[in-house]
């Protein structure tokens, strides 16, 4: 999943993107090697609770400009342009052609930078942005997640995880009705 906030403009997007079916034939193409339709919104989360069960997040520091890059990155991905392929273009490397749009990852691909799969993108940017693991999980060279936690670099002081709700939560309409007469309000929110 893919999440960018743009403190500056006040605009976020998060996309997550993956196969629409995942049947045991749709998975035997993808398997196999062929395309299948995608999608920018696979498995996202429901609720704040499901992203914290479910999600590890790696937050990276990023200048406005390139926030509103991969905000803008997000919001025109179109997924009939971008066939779901598990060797070639699939979750990881969406993220990461996002962040090599941005400068964040080197455009040149070799063996250590091409980051297909999950697994390779999370070392990949672990190894450039991370603080460290503890020593036997880095030694192992096996990525160390665990739900509910950032191991990047936050910009705010609140949780990743409140933030990325509270970001992406749409502000309720309110209206606020008086009586003159009694001087008596109510307020409701949709």
């Amino acid at each position: 999943m893919l999440f960018a906030n743009n403190p500056t403009k006040g605009q976020s997007a998060m996309m997550s993107f993956g196969p629409t079916d995942m049947s045991g034939g749709g998975q035997t193409l993808m398997v196999a090697g062929y395309y299948v339709d995608s999608t920018k919104t696979f498995g996202l989360p429901i609720n704040e609770d499901d992203l914290r069960r479910n999600y590890t997040a790696f937050s990276i520091r990023t200048t406005p400009e390139q926030a509103q890059d991969v905000v803008n990155y997000i919001n025109h991905f179109i997924s009939s342009d971008h066939p779901y392929e598990l060797y070639g273009t699939n979750c990881a490397t969406v993220c990461r052609d996002a962040l090599k749009a941005i400068g964040l990852l080197p455009k040149n691909e070799n063996m250590f930078t091409r980051s297909i799969t999950p697994t390779d993108l999370w070392l990949n940017i672990n190894a450039r942005f991370g603080h460290g693991w503890p020593g036997f999980l880095a030694r192992s060279g096996l990525p160390w997640a665990s739900p509910g936690k950032d191991f990047g670099s936050p910009r705010t002081q609140m949780n990743t995880f409140d933030f990325v709700t509270v970001m992406l939560t749409p502000p309720q309409a309110c209206v606020t009705v008086s009586d003159s007469a009694t001087g008596a309000s109510s307020t409701s929110c949709d």
